[in-house]
């Protein structure tokens, strides 16, 4: 089994507008909120991050220390604050646009000697995504981290008033040749890959290129879920129902957490992860489904459905 599992870059504060006009504060970033998820499925889960030395950053360590994720990779740095973000959910269908405040963003001041060899013994997990890469010292401090570890998911997050579309690209194209798993939605597909006849030939025409990838997670949010293996299968698990959408912050990473997490569980985070049954798949797919579709049904990511809430509604899919 897989010694830990660590989740690299940004927390943030997500700042939403209400119905009424009223600012609500959610603590999030993808890497906490796919950690937070993993934790309810595996229990060493870490979060290698700055915090700033601000009212925000502390009220992000309270959320941290109640999803129990442990902190000793956690810096912080004086002088500077928790980013946060601005977002705006569509009332209809739960989607959400954000704008990044990143000036003194803690995130910022991650670098290399925050990644020290002795905290990735061999078996180490790695997660990466890309909207922390804002300068050169972030990058090197996850190349670094990257090289430590035995495993690496990817989940690229779009993020266009950060990156424009050439960038994003570029990014995706320098991090893939060390990813083992990918996570990505269908909605962007076109910002970050290109295009080819279909989404399907597009996810397969990446695994001639990246002899290490393994596996592509599609989120296709209403069409549910498929897992696309360098071994040609495909394994597509449905949409659950969720009968009333609040908005969709967390929902991604939250399916991506869980999958992760249930792999790591199963032992299979690891050279061994093509040799998987499918009903293992299966099960971790539905698991993923199952914890997207609860984050749907409430606002802001954090914290997480608990073990108790995972377990029924996924024991009632079961019984469906």
């Amino acid at each position: 089994m897989p010694n830990r599992l660590i989740a690299f870059g940004e927390v943030l504060e997500d700042q939403v507008m209400d119905a009424h006009g009223k600012k609500l504060r959610f603590i999030g970033g993808a890497p906490l909120n796919f950690i937070s998820m993993a934790r309810r499925v595996f229990m060493d889960c870490y979060l290698l991050t700055c915090l700033g030395k601000d009212e925000a950053s502390n009220t992000a360590l309270r959320m941290i220390r109640r999803e129990r994720i442990k902190e000793d990779l956690i810096r912080f740095e004086k002088g500077t604050v928790l980013g946060y973000t601005s977002v705006v959910v569509n009332r209809a269908s739960g989607e959400r646009t954000f704008t990044f405040h990143k000036e003194k963003a803690s995130f910022l001041s991650i670098s290399e000697k925050d990644v020290r060899p002795e905290d990735f013994p061999p078996g180490t997990t790695l997660y990466v995504g890309t909207t922390c890469l804002l300068n050169q010292e972030v990058r090197k401090a996850m190349n670094k981290a990257i090289s430590l570890s035995s495993f690496v998911v990817f989940d690229p997050n779009r993020r266009p008033n950060l990156f424009s579309v050439e960038e994003q690209r570029q990014l995706l194209k320098s991090l893939l040749p060390f990813v083992d798993i990918m996570k990505i939605s269908d909605d962007e597909i076109d910002d970050f890959l290109e295009r080819k006849e279909s989404i399907s030939k597009t996810i397969l025409s990446l695994f001639p290129l990246y002899p290490r990838l393994k596996a592509v997670l599609l989120t296709k949010g209403r069409n549910g879920i498929s897992l696309y293996l360098r071994d040609e299968r495909r394994i597509t698990i449905p949409a659950l129902h969720v009968e009333k959408i609040v908005d969709s912050i967390g929902c991604g990473d939250a399916a991506f957490g869980a999958f992760v997490g249930f792999m790591a569980m199963s032992d299979l985070l690891n050279d061994r992860f093509l040799l998987a049954e499918e009903k293992t798949l299966q099960r971790g797919l539905y698991l993923a489904n199952v914890c997207g579709s609860l984050v749907l049904s409430h606002r802001g990511a954090l914290p997480m459905p608990s073990r108790g809430k995972i377990h029924r509604a996924y024991m009632k899919l079961k019984e469906e």
